[in-house]
């Protein structure tokens, strides 16, 4: 019996015969029976452990690929997100620059469109100052000529007492007569005043056309004004709700890549611990069953004995 171990084992390589044959020489049938028994048993059970190292292995790895995968999507998502909301926090800047700016313009039109206003109000005030103090002096001067020339003509009339003879006519007749135009003087100042009345009103009604136009441009500008505040207003909102989400994907992308990194170096460790058992598992499992099937055919050896 001993020879025949010793030929199993050196025909199989298997070190359990080899060892075997050797302390079988000094052991009884019944220790060699009972060590093959613990060898096969303990064969058995590094099979076992072996299957279910693997088992633990692949499902390790496929669920840290899995992670792995989820993980590059999210990190391509939120850098996708990033880079959006960062434009988007640049185009609402712009938006709410250039309102401000057109806000200002606005109060610089209407600070300018008011020193205008006021200058053309001075200027109507002194037309209409000038024009009626023309209009005061000038009705004043019709009316000492038109006494002067009514007195002068009352002193020129004709005595028309019956046998009153006529008279030669008094100097002043004759002055009457080198001033007999003086209607139309009185007549040509009457002109005048009623073009400076017409002057007047004239600028009158410009002053309440530019005044209107002035109140217009005002409240058009204010309008313009109030929506630009309420658009500055919107897009500020609508900035800072952009700012609170970037602040929030880059927390989320620093966590996602240090989750990534966590899973690297997990697989790294998965495979250092893995690859020796996945790469020699069909040759170790084989190599224990013939073990096992060796000692198996010498326990039946040493049992028949």
């Amino acid at each position: 019996g001993i020879r025949l171990l010793s030929r199993i084992a050196e025909r199989t390589k298997s070190p359990s015969l080899i060892a075997l044959s050797a302390s079988a020489r000094l052991d009884t049938f019944e220790k060699v029976i009972a060590a093959i028994d613990k060898m096969i048993v303990e064969l058995k059970q590094q099979n076992a452990d072996e299957i279910a190292k693997r088992d633990w292995c692949t499902d390790e790895l496929n669920f840290n690929e899995k992670a792995l995968s989820r993980g590059a999507q999210s990190k391509s998502y939120l850098e996708t997100k990033l880079e959006q909301l960062g434009a988007t926090i640049k185009t609402l800047s712009r938006e709410v620059d250039a309102a401000t700016a057109e806000i200002a313009a606005s109060k610089v039109q209407l600070q300018r469109a008011g020193e205008d206003r006021n200058g053309e109000n001075n200027e109507f005030q002194a037309t209409v100052a000038d024009q009626r103090a023309t209009q005061a002096v000038l009705t004043k001067v019709v009316q000492r000529l038109r006494q002067y020339y009514e007195k002068t003509e009352l002193m020129q009339q004709p005595d028309t007492t019956p046998g009153a003879q006529s008279e030669a006519p008094p100097p002043a007749y004759k002055t009457f007569k080198q001033n007999s135009g003086g209607n139309k003087v009185v007549a040509m100042i009457e002109d005048i005043v009623a073009e400076s009345q017409r002057l007047e009103n004239e600028a009158v009604q410009a002053e309440k056309d530019a005044q209107a136009a002035y109140e217009d441009f005002v409240q058009r500008t204010n309008n313009e004004v109030a929506a630009l505040q309420s658009l500055i207003a919107e897009k500020s909102d609508q900035r800072a709700a952009a700012k609170e989400d970037e602040q929030q994907a880059e927390a989320d992308h620093k966590s996602n890549e240090a989750e990534l990194d966590r899973l690297t170096q997990y697989k790294a460790d998965v495979h250092g611990q893995c690859d020796f058992v996945l790469e020699n598992f069909e040759i170790r499992q084989e190599s224990r069953t013939n073990e096992i099937n060796s000692l198996q055919e010498a326990k039946a050896i040493f049992s028949g004995a």
